[in-house]
């Protein structure tokens, strides 16, 4: 269907039910032929966990001993805690232990597509959100790891997208399946960092500016202004009881409830703002796993998918996913390292961007059901332009993607981390210089050129 300017929906061509069937078996021969490489190169990536794995075994030994502050205790945040807990309970298996938490919590949207729609009709949103995770970086670098941003990005999501189909419909608040997954991921994805539910909060807060003229109907009426408050504290609610676990964990761990750890890292390594600028511009547009190159090829595949199947993103979705990637980018550019040191690309916008995708997904709509008005896209050389320069950005990403599983087993993430005679530098120095000099050494000269070196890099296979 297609809508016209009056409003009206006109008959439009779509794929034969031949053409989805062999859309289909291409992309999950292509999935298929992906997964099946990662479980060749895939190794254990330890980034945070060595930092983490005894938060567990150190809280419980405070607790018992009625030790305060709990010193030992790392920087993460609670979700690290509890992550720590059920490795450590596994003698032996902790790093499938891991893999098998990460790999669950991708699974997790597709547990709630069903539960929202039902198998039959959540099958065929269900695997274009699949194809692209599988033909992402995430596998081979952030499925079988310490870092836990996976779990972070799903939690996220599933509350900007429970929040949307709330907000579109007010009555959904009322003992439904997106009230549920409200209050749920509600409660849960703050406890993976300090700073998402502020971001989270913002973007919120503008998806309630672009909805005013429709929550202003419902205020007027008794009913609709009790829909409203009900639908207000399922939303707040749960992120408040989350933010307060947080603040009594930094007391447990600080005597303070501020996450000490962190500000205290952050003061002493704060980037001018001429720094943060090339930090702002790395994140975006770095060949080196940059959000445009890290994601254009996993996001494409979905979108597309989606299309093919008569599926549509709700506007809402995308741009409250977009306004907390643009406000994570800003706000990782002040950090340090705003790729998130040890990783394949800019893991630190792992979810942000993940959390678009997830959003998208539970708030999917039948394209026939969206109404609206489809405004002009500009002279046909600007359309034209745009397309190929979209697609020579997904190429780009693709070839991204498909690196990794064209080198050696373990080689991609080093070579990235070290591409040149500037990280060598850093890398000589770390011993001796970074234990001298403390936290400043990651504000210096030798740091910063070993940073731009990295951001600059292209990716390439390397003979196996």
């Amino acid at each position: 269907m297609e809508v016209h300017s009056q409003g009206q929906l006109t008959q439009r061509p779509s794929i034969s039910r031949g053409g989805r069937w062999f859309f289909r078996a291409a992309l999950l021969l292509f999935a298929g032929v992906t997964l099946w490489s990662a479980a060749k190169v895939v190794q254990f990536n330890p980034t945070d966990y060595v930092a983490w794995q005894n938060d567990w075994t150190v809280a419980t030994h405070c607790i018992e001993s009625g030790t305060s502050p709990c010193a030992g205790i790392s920087k993460f945040p609670p979700a690290y805690l509890l992550n720590a807990g059920l490795v450590g309970s596994v003698e032996g298996a902790d790093r499938s232990v891991l893999g098998a938490i990460n790999l669950l919590s991708l699974l997790v949207p597709v547990f709630a597509c069903v539960w929202l729609w039902g198998i039959p009709r959540a099958a065929s949103a269900i695997y274009p959100y699949a194809a692209a995770v599988t033909l992402s970086p995430l596998p081979v670098f952030y499925i079988l790891s310490g870092a836990l941003e996976l779990q972070s990005a799903v939690f996220s999501g599933l509350y900007l997208g429970a929040f949307v189909l709330v907000l579109e419909d007010p009555r959904l608040s009322k003992g439904k399946v997106p009230a549920l997954l409200l209050v749920l991921s509600g409660l849960i994805f703050p406890l993976y960092k300090d700073t998402i539910a502020p971001m989270a909060g913002l973007a919120c807060i503008l998806l309630l500016w672009l909805h005013r003229q429709r929550l202003k109907q419902w205020w007027q009426t008794v009913d609709g202004r009790y829909v409203l408050l009900r639908a207000l504290l399922l939303a707040s609610a749960p992120v408040i009881c989350s933010v307060a676990i947080l603040i009594a964990y930094n007391a447990f761990r600080y005597n303070t409830p501020i996450p000490l750890g962190y500000v205290e890292e952050a003061r002493q390594t704060l980037p001018s703002l001429g720094k943060s600028a090339e930090f702002l511009a790395g994140s975006l547009f770095s060949p080196n796993g940059g959000a445009l190159v890290f994601w254009a090829f996993p996001m494409a595949v979905a979108l597309i998918g989606w299309r093919l199947e008569g599926w549509a993103p709700r506007r809402s979705a995308l741009m409250g996913g977009a306004a907390l990637l643009l406000l994570s980018v800003v706000s990782f550019a002040r950090w340090w390292a705003p790729f998130g040191w040890d990783s394949w690309g800019d893991r630190l916008l792992i979810p942000p961007a993940l959390a678009l995708m997830v959003a998208a997904l539970i708030t999917l709509r039948p394209r026939e059901a969206v109404k609206g008005v489809v405004q002009d896209r500009g002279p046909g050389v600007v359309r034209v332009g745009t397309a190929l320069l979209g697609l020579a950005l997904v190429f780009c990403s693709a070839l991204y993607a498909a690196a990794p599983h064209f080198s050696p087993a373990g080689q991609a993430m080093p070579d990235s981390l070290w591409p040149g005679p500037a990280c060598a530098r850093m890398q000589q120095a770390i011993p001796e210089q970074a234990l001298a000099e403390g936290m400043a050494f990651w504000k210096g000269q030798i740091y910063y050129e070993c940073a731009r070196e990295r951001m600059l890099h292209i990716p390439a296979p390397r003979a196996r």
